[in-house]
């Protein structure tokens, strides 16, 4: 190998090292934004234990429940 296919060896690989750097980056702007959605819809979503009663209301109303008539 020539001294010419040793630097496009080279220049491949710092390709490939710059490649790579990105992809880490992308993940881990990629960790940070699902981190971010899954904490907002924690603090917007209501918990569980003060939306059951609702829902359990809404369940057992006779408008939802089937005619038996």
């Amino acid at each position: 190998m020539g001294s010419t296919g040793y630097l496009y060896s080279l220049g491949l690989l710092g390709n490939l090292m710059e490649l790579l750097v990105h992809n880490l980056l992308s993940l881990a702007i990629a960790e940070v934004d699902m981190a971010i959605v899954i904490w907002t819809s924690v603090v917007l979503v209501p918990s569980l234990d003060r939306l059951a009663p609702k829902l359990l209301k809404l369940i057992c109303s006779s408008s939802l429940l089937p005619s038996t008539h």
